[in-house]
């Protein structure tokens, strides 16, 4: 069933949209209008998808959305895009908060959990409807953040395995880069994105625990142009699982690591 989305024509007065190149205006208009909205203003959609429907080159995509996150304006994570002000330019009826709080419920706790949402949750609790469920909802992100990171001596053999590359991960991008985010907003490695994905890493994808410190080793503290261009894009668990054959298949056709002198740890990673 098609959906009726209204654009104010004030959009094309706003003081940003304004400002913003017309390739940025069409990708914004696509991002309140594409079939994928919702009541919320945050709606997962895969970046190739929106690369297909507007045109526009899929890594320019992403260097849009980074300005448009400085902004404060949308931000795309994890295969969600995320629209801060969505909320704030609606006018709800009790369904639509209803639907509006219905989403909100079912997205993923790392998205939940960004703090690009946190205008989003306010406008959430100014529901007259709204403030009880919202709450509840904040109250159950709590209990997982809780459970998620309850006691390591739970944890299976391979998971033990897991948070020492997670761990390994963490300190490599901090040591790397004093005035990195995660010096002063460190993540729950007890998250999905971070533990569980490492964990299946190794149980699932066959990874040892030595082949992934490895790929960290060389991403965060050797000079090499793969290197430099992977290793802003690997910071967390679940990109360093979908992005190891990759970087490895690159590492790889660098004359520098075929090489029989190069670091222990280059040989055991290609052995």
């Amino acid at each position: 069933m098609s959906k009726l989305r209204s654009v104010n024509t004030h959009f094309w007065q706003d003081n940003y949209i304004i400002d913003l190149d017309p390739i940025e205006k069409l990708l914004f208009l696509y991002l309140l209008t594409n079939p994928q909205t919702n009541m919320l203003g945050i709606y997962e959609l895969h970046i190739r998808r929106i690369s297909f429907d507007t045109g526009i080159d899929k890594d320019m995509v992403l260097k849009i959305f980074d300005r448009f996150t400085k902004a404060n304006k949308a931000k795309y994570k994890d295969g969600y895009v995320i629209l801060q002000n969505f909320i704030k330019h609606q006018s709800y009826n009790g369904n639509m908060q209803t639907s509006a709080i219905k989403s909100w419920n079912e997205l993923p706790l790392s998205i939940r959990e960004d703090t690009f949402c946190e205008p989003i949750v306010k406008g959430l609790k100014a529901f007259d409807k709204g403030s009880e469920p919202i709450a509840e909802i904040e109250r159950e992100i709590e209990r997982e953040i809780e459970r998620e990171g309850e006691g390591d001596s739970d944890l299976s053999d391979t998971e033990h395995d897991a948070l020492e590359v997670c761990e390994y991960l963490l300190s490599s991008i901090t040591d790397s880069d004093p005035n990195h985010r995660y010096n002063s907003n460190p993540p729950n490695l007890h998250a999905k994105s971070w533990l569980k994905e490492v964990d299946r890493a190794i149980r699932l994808d066959g990874r040892s625990k030595d082949d992934l410190k490895h790929i960290v080793y060389i991403l965060f503290f050797d000079d090499n142009e793969v290197s430099e261009f992977w290793r802003s894009n690997v910071e967390s668990g679940k990109k360093l699982r979908s992005q190891f054959d990759k970087i490895r298949g690159q590492l790889q056709r660098l004359p520098k690591f075929k090489q029989n002198n190069h670091d222990q740890f280059v040989d055991k990673l290609f052995a």
